[in-house]
């Protein structure tokens, strides 16, 4: 599976190191979990981590779908 390669530059390591708490804790406040939402969480969970990495971070994200584009997730 790809990922983008922005997730390696060591300039962002602590970022990426976190990312994914972060997003996980921002979209509980809102409400939303694995659990609550099940199937297509992941796609809720790629867009928010997009936002977050454009907005707080300055980093433009690719999420695996659009890395995998032969890929379904849900």
């Amino acid at each position: 599976m790809e990922r983008d390669p922005v997730e390696d530059d060591p300039k962002y390591q602590s970022i990426f190191a976190s990312i994914d708490d972060e997003v996980e804790a921002s979209l509980a406040r809102e409400g939303y979990s694995l659990e609550k939402v099940g199937m297509g969480f992941c796609h809720m969970f790629w867009s928010a981590k997009t936002g977050l990495l454009k907005e707080k971070y300055g980093i433009d994200w690719k999420p695996p779908s659009e890395m995998n584009s032969g890929v379904l997730f849900d």
